[in-house]
């Protein structure tokens, strides 16, 4: 499997006519499993900076499981990746005004993708153009500019769709001058709260993690890159709150899974029958049940966790959802009926 190959950054800037500041992103890449790899700049997305900061954390949970490398294709942490977008994001090229014409189309190069829309469509309206989302939606074209619609650009242009579609790769300003006074640096957060997160191996010889909710559950979050990559993609609104903390909060969570205990074997899979599931989830459910002991308490199933690596691995594979690990004893549990027909009937209701 190949990974997106990360060899430079840098951070545009420019006002609007109303004042707003607005920074649009480039980025340097190639994919590892394609020749030449040659990079290419690109243009990924525009906004103020409550939407570039989403979109820099949101890439930066693909570093922890490699799906995306620093230069040469070495591994790099989401720390660092963050850290390479806000020094750029302190210090912006500044971004002449151009002009582009939007028109929704169905090519791949169209300026509004008619696939993207509807979802299109929603934004611009919530964020006060109506109009001008009408006019597109009945075939009509918008001729724009950045300093003048900075703001219904990055609408449109947030991440969901790229902004590659107006701004090409190679005229990213790479030699363009610099303005600090446009660049987002505040000062470093002196103090904040980091929180706590419970966390537990389900099996010695696997490397699903499981985490304890706020309800005091313990569910299946998955493999330690899986959970700390979800974690990095929401903790962009921490660290708008308080500036320089993502660190110290990454490095709290990935602690917590490498000092994590294991399950103990007497541990209880306990399954909510009343969760709705697709069919090939709820296959690995009924398997589970009719491979092992259970008892029926009321709309769940419990099993004791089996130690066999094949059952093992079905427990894993079980849906979060409809899933939770009890390590204490658990209430007076009625005897499974002994028929496998009634407990599928169960499984399906």
């Amino acid at each position: 499997m190949g990974s997106t190959v990360s060899t430079g950054k840098l951070v545009a800037a420019f006002k609007t006519n109303s004042g707003k500041t607005m920074y649009v992103l480039f980025e340097e890449t190639y994919e590892s499993n394609c020749y030449p790899r040659t990079p290419r700049w690109g243009c990924l997305m525009m906004g103020e900076t409550a939407n570039i900061m989403s979109g820099i954390f949101h890439s930066a949970g693909s570093c922890e499981g490699g799906m995306l490398k620093g230069a040469g294709g070495r591994d790099i942490s989401p720390e660092g990746y963050i850290q390479g977008w806000l020094k750029e994001l302190a210090n912006p090229v500044m971004l002449n005004d151009q002009t582009f014409e939007l028109a929704v189309g169905d090519s791949l190069y169209s300026t509004v993708p008619k696939s993207e829309f509807d979802m299109t469509k929603e934004r611009l309206t919530v964020n006060g153009f109506e109009a001008e989302a009408i006019q597109l939606e009945n075939g009509e074209k918008l001729t724009v500019s950045l300093y003048e619609h900075g703001e219904l650009l990055a609408s449109i242009y947030d991440g969901n769709v790229g902004a590659w579609r107006i701004i090409e790769g190679y005229n990213a300003p790479i030699y363009g001058l610099r303005n600090p006074e446009l660049g987002y640096a505040p000062a470093k957060a002196k103090t904040f709260e980091i929180e706590t997160h419970e966390c537990m191996r389900l099996f010695k010889h696997r490397e699903d993690v499981a985490v304890k909710d706020q309800n005091g559950d313990w569910r299946n979050r998955g493999w330690a890159y899986s959970i700390i990559g979800n974690y990095v993609r929401e903790l962009w609104q921490a660290e708008l709150r308080e500036p320089g903390s993502y660190r110290a909060r990454i490095k709290n969570l990935r602690n917590a899974i490498e000092t994590a205990p294991i399950m103990p074997t007497d541990a209880v899979v306990v399954i909510d029958t009343t969760v709705k599931l697709e069919s090939w989830t709820q296959e690995g459910v009924t398997r589970l049940v009719n491979e092992n002991p259970h008892t029926i308490v009321g709309h769940e199933i419990h099993v004791a966790v089996p130690q066999d690596p094949d059952q093992a691995y079905r427990v894993c594979c079980l849906h979060e959802d409809c899933t939770k690990f009890v390590c204490i004893p658990l209430a007076a549990e009625e005897p499974a009926p002994a028929a496998p027909t009634l407990q599928l009937d169960l499984l399906a209701s």
